[in-house]
């Protein structure tokens, strides 16, 4: 049959205009109902029905009244807007030819369902030749959607071609109807029988997703017919009769399934009402195979599988319509089917109250859906009416998944026709690997069930697919497969499975693509497992549809998880292995067990195992808590082994090619770093009192991967054999050429066949076109890394990350302009990596209270060349901080700046230190009190052990009298010392006013540090001096008491020593005195000494 395609049409004030496969001629609007006899003519063509529509109660379409008679002329095309259609109550006669067909189509001409259908009502007529009726079955409840409807017509359909029609292509509730030469393919169910008499013969019936042929009542004969590459071909379910014969039913998942017969209490009748089966005569018909079908009763059978009450003997040994199939000369490839990854696929629950009568659960629009879909202790679907039936092209509307591979799917076999048929088949990706593969029962509504109730079918659904592939293909009946993620793990196990049962399907398949398939698992997802990591939708940092929280939960009953861990051929496998290890353990209170228990490090399956199970004896992880890491069911853990030691070591068949395709250059997880972290949990303005060790992790990052699966897992099979091959996608370069807008993240695993030159290169392999040049961005070998020196930061804080170049270009959450910069988050941890010559400015900006941990690496390629860590600064809800790197490197690097109240000074300032971490100064500095001699007066010095300080003081004197000239009386001196972290000691002493002259007696009276005040008794500090002509002292003499000691100092300048007494305040002698053992003491040393004080922990002390 020759299909001819109509273009895409244009509306401009009132007027369309179409590209048609004829000439173009004027168009004709039709607007309302044919009332009188009517010609539509090729001149007038193309017609465009736009009746007005309202609702769906008020829904009108294009009336052809009764004894009315509607003519359609060859080479007419009949366009329907959105929601119209034609109702014929009294006669259609659309008659066309084989070199001009009438075309019923929708206004665009697309391959979405876009108008509703041609129905005929009782006691109407339709006689359709060389037509084709396409796009059509748009649903308004209760209309049903389908293509052509027959009501309680006579309709006689020759050489006429349904296809994307909705659901069902032809449907039929009462009477009449005839289709000979005719070609029904591309629907859910091609032809639906719900009663009156159908007569099909010399009719193709294939490549409908769901059924063939749905029969619920009426008589059907169906003679002449092919019968292939459906779901079902047949499905027999009520009352009735059905007569096959001299037909062809083969390449289906099910050939003939009879489920007639069935029993139900009628109320009104209050009695119980039963239907019997009816038997299907199915003789002199071929079932794909010489031997006949599979049926219990025929056991050498090898053909389509058929049900009880098919009476299917005698059955032809050959097929009859073996010869209409030519040989192929052009585009004889391969049939294509397309395993897409894990949560590609659409979940969903019934809605009664949904227009279409669906719940989706996934893409999950809350928390509460994802709870919807949680598994029990043992994997298993809480809920059984969980289903799928399509697989995510754009999710919520926005993110690209597999938007562009699907329509170039379309494209391969609607435009380019290099394959003649593919099939992209979802699965409920929560369920075990066994249960994929053994389950998948697509009921009559098209949902398909692995789970629950309805999942029982005699033949799987990617069984079903796999045969009607196979049936269509022009490849000797060849098919390839595509498999994206997790979609390679389910076609090992398919692969496995047909070869261990020697199914003859194996032989069937030529190829399998792996695309970033997580062959011996992935460390991303121990990161989600244990820690939810990178597990919120859209983002962790903005969980609008789901949290990480609620992510790790879910993940910890699901099989899927487990399966994705690490395996033991994660460590050591025969193609590729990893280095990196899984687990690393620095050294800290909050990770002393895991080092006590693992060591350094966990790399091998063993210790991971135990580390999985908590075996080192970690509490289990509060809910909300992501930096704690979960601990796993065994249960479910020896599931995930099981699967790795079927599946890894498995090798191809000698007839099947496979090629591995890995993502390169992303920033992967290939372990996680644990470090000890320390939260303030106490302070005093912004001084922290007080910290609590905790747990913190970070991913350990390679380039070696896509961002979600490290290469050599994804290259896992060895290439000793020429029928494996590797392939790299190289996303640095990719990325660094497509660079995206400022809200749109980098293209990585989960998008990666959005890649036009990946898809160029799976189409070439697809048509074997083993002379074509690589697509650019595709290596055969690891790609050469530019390994540019880099900057990452990792921030474990409640303060927003960015950072800036010399240009003013921006690295954030919202903002990617620095070219080659990347920003993550996952739970409260954010991650900035920027090449190091963009010599960047680093910005934290706080929005609530707590700490923060900023860890700076310098990276070459997947070296770490040097750190620093800056632990547990505090910080309010205003704080700001900031770090320069004007040469890209730490050692260089200015101080991390701290401006805790955002009043614009710097609070705190630290310095970093190379392989060091970096803690705030929490310890006030001390006060020296001494005499300087450049001045004779008192002199205070601030002392810091970590770095400078500052100095001030204030003194309030006594109330002046009346006529007095100087104070006289008490004055109170208050000495404030700040050191470089903003700690704070503060001094106040007393002297009496005036002072004799050249002596100068302070009384220490409190001292103060971080507002924490000890009241000092019994202290004070002394000094008299008496300086000659030449400055030289003739007198010097000190007497310094604190609650402890009383030392008294005095200089001979004749003898130029210093005669020094200490002796205790306490002269107690008994053995419980503390100060038993500090009886006077009197030294004499050379030159002039000065006793000072200082301060110590609240105390004064004496030195010299």
């Amino acid at each position: 049959m020759n299909i001819r395609t109509v273009g895409v049409a244009v509306i401009s004030l009132g007027t369309v205009f179409s590209v048609t496969p004829h000439l173009a001629y004027a168009s004709t609007l039709i607007t309302s109902s044919i009332v009188t006899n009517t010609t539509w003519t090729a001149a007038d063509s193309p017609y465009i029905v736009q009746i007005p529509f309202n609702d769906e109660v008020n829904y009108t379409p294009l009336t052809v009244n009764a004894g009315i008679t509607l003519t359609i002329k060859p080479g007419v095309v009949v366009k329907f807007d959105s929601f119209n259609g034609m109702q014929v109550n009294g006669t259609l006669r659309a008659i066309g030819t084989e070199s001009q067909p009438i075309y019923f189509t929708s206004l665009a001409d697309s391959g979405d369902v876009e108008w509703m259908h041609l129905e005929f009502k009782t006691g109407s007529t339709g006689d359709l030749d060389h037509a084709v009726v396409r796009y059509g079955g748009q649903e308004i409840l209760p209309i049903s959607f389908t293509g052509i409807k027959n009501d309680g017509g006579t309709l006689f359909l020759d050489h006429v071609e349904m296809y994307r029609n909705g659901y069902d292509g032809f449907a039929q509730t009462g009477g009449n109807a005839t289709i000979t030469n005719s070609d029904i393919h591309d629907h859910q169910v091609g032809i639906g029988i719900y009663g009156g008499t159908l007569t099909i013969s010399n009719t193709r019936i294939h490549g409908n997703s769901d059924r063939g042929i749905m029969h619920q009542d009426g008589a059907l004969t169906v003679t002449n017919s092919e019968i292939d590459g459906n779901g079902t071909g047949v499905l027999i379910q009520s009352d009735g009769s059905i007569t096959i014969g001299d037909s062809s039913i083969r390449g289906n998942g099910v050939g003939v399934d009879n489920q007639s017969g069935f029993s139900f209490f009628d109320l009104d009748r209050d009695e119980v009402i039963t239907h019997p089966a009816i038997i299907v005569d199915a003789r002199n018909t071929w079932w794909g195979g010489a031997s006949g079908p599979t049926h219990t009763s025929n056991p050498s059978g090898t053909g389509d599988f058929v049900s009880d009450d098919v009476t299917f003997v005698p059955f032809l040994t050959s097929d009859p319509f073996a010869h209409v199939e030519p040989t192929c000369t052009v585009n004889c490839n391969s049939n294509v089917m397309f395993l897409p990854g894990i949560e590609a696929s659409r979940l969903y629950i019934p809605d009664a109250f949904a227009l279409d009568g669906n719940d989706r659960l996934w893409e999950p629009t809350s928390d509460a859906d994802a709870r919807a879909l949680f598994m029990n202790e043992n994997g298993a679907s809480i809920r059984n009416d969980i289903y799928t039936k399509d697989v995510i092209g754009e999710a919520y509307g926005v993110f690209n998944v597999y938007k562009s591979f699907l329509a170039e799917l379309e494209t391969w076999k609607n435009t380019d026709h290099i394959i003649a048929d593919y099939s992209t088949v979802p699965y409920d990706w929560r369920l075990t690997l066994d249960e994929i593969l053994e389950y998948g029962n697509q009921t009559q509504d098209g949902n398909i069930h692995y789970s629950g109730t309805n999942r029982a079918t005699s033949t799987p659904y990617i069984i079903q697919e796999l045969k009607k592939l196979s049936a269509s293909s022009r490849n000797n009946g060849k098919v390839t497969i595509i498999a994206h993620s997790n979609g390679g793990l389910v076609a090992k196990a398919l692969l496995k499975r047909l070869q261990d049962t020697n199914d003859p399907l194996l032989e069937k398949i030529d190829v399998v693509i792996f695309v970033a398939v997580p062959q011996t698992g992935t460390p991303n997802a121990l990161g989600a497992v244990l820690h939810g990591y990178d597990q919120g939708i859209p983002k962790d940092w903005a969980p609008l549809f789901l949290s990480p929280q609620v992510a790790r939960e879910f993940s910890y009953n699901d099989p899927m998880a487990h399966h994705l861990l690490p395996a033991a051929s994660y460590f050591n496998g025969e193609g590729a292995t990893v280095q990196t290890p899984l687990a690393t353990f620095n050294d800290g209170a909050a990770t002393q067990m895991f080092i006590n228990r693992y060591g350094a490090t966990i790399d091998n399956s063993t210790e991971l195992k135990d580390f999985l199970l908590g075996r080192e004896g970690r509490p289990l992880a509060i809910a909300g808590n992501l930096n704690e890491p979960a601990v796993l069911r065994a249960g479910l853990l020896s599931y995930g082994e099981t699967v790795h030691q079927s599946l890894d070591a498995w090798t191809p068949p000698s007839h099947i090619t496979v090629h591995e395709i890995a993502g390169w250059g992303e920033d992967t997880m290939a372990g996680i770093i644990y470090d000890n972290d320390r939260k303030c949990v106490a302070r005093t303005a912004w001084i922290c009192t007080q910290y609590k060790d905790t747990l913190r992790y970070k991913p350990d990052l390679v380039v070696d991967g896509d961002g979600t699966v490290v290469a050599p897992s994804a290259l896992a099979m060895s290439t000793s054999t020429e029928q494996v091959k590797r392939w790299w996608v190289d996303l640095e370069q990719f990325n660094a050429d497509h660079r995206p807008s400022p809200l749109i993240p980098n293209v990585e695993h989960a998008s990666i066949l959005e890649i036009l030159e990946l898809r160029s290169f799976i189409e070439n392999l697809v048509v074997a076109s083993s002379s074509a040049p690589l697509p650019n961005y595709i290596r055969n070998t690891i790609p050469p890394s530019e390994n540019t020196a880099r900057l990452r930061f990792f921030l474990h804080s409640p303060l927003a990350l960015s950072a800036t170049d010399a240009n003013g270009q921006e690295i954030s959450v919202s903002t990617s302009t620095i070219p080659g910069s990347r920003y993550r988050r996952f739970g409260e941890v954010q991650y900035i990596s920027v090449p190091a010559s963009s010599t960047p400015t680093l910005h934290l900006d706080s929005y609530a209270e707590g700490s923060f941990t900023l860890e700076v690496q310098e990276v070459q390629g997947d070296a770490v060349t040097a750190t620093t860590t800056f632990l547990g600064i505090p910080n309010a809800t205003t704080t700001t901080a900031q770090m320069s790197f004007s040469d890209g490197t730490i050692a260089n690097a200015e101080p991390l700046m701290v401006d805790i109240d955002a009043d614009g000074d710097t609070d705190i300032t630290l310095q970093s230190k190379i392989g060091e971490i970096v803690v705030p100064d929490i310890i006030p500095p001390e006060i020296m009190m001494t005499f300087a001699t450049s001045t004779n007066t008192l002199a205070f010095i601030g002392i810091d052990d970590m770095g400078t300080t500052t100095i001030s003081a204030t003194t309030t004197y006594p109330v002046l009298k009346k006529k007095q000239k100087e104070a006289k009386g008490i004055a109170t001196t208050t000495v404030t010392v700040h050191d470089d972290a903003g700690n704070t000691t503060v001094l106040i002493y007393t002297e009496k006013l005036p002072s004799p002259e050249k002596r100068d007696t302070i009384f220490l009276e409190e001292i103060a540090y971080n507002g924490a005040t000890t009241t000092l008794s019994n202290t004070s500090l002394s000094y008299k001096w008496r300086a000659g002509k030449h400055g030289l002292y003739k007198l010097f003499a000190s007497h310094i008491k604190t609650n402890a000691t009383s030392t008294e100092s005095h200089y001979r300048p004749k003898k130029d020593l210093t005669v020094i007494m200490t002796k205790p305040r306490d002269l107690d002698d008994e053995d419980s005195d503390a100060g038993v053992d500090s009886r006077p003491i009197k030294q004499k040393l050379p030159g002039m000494i000065i006793p000072m004080a200082i301060t110590k922990d609240g105390k004064v002390l004496v030195i010299y």
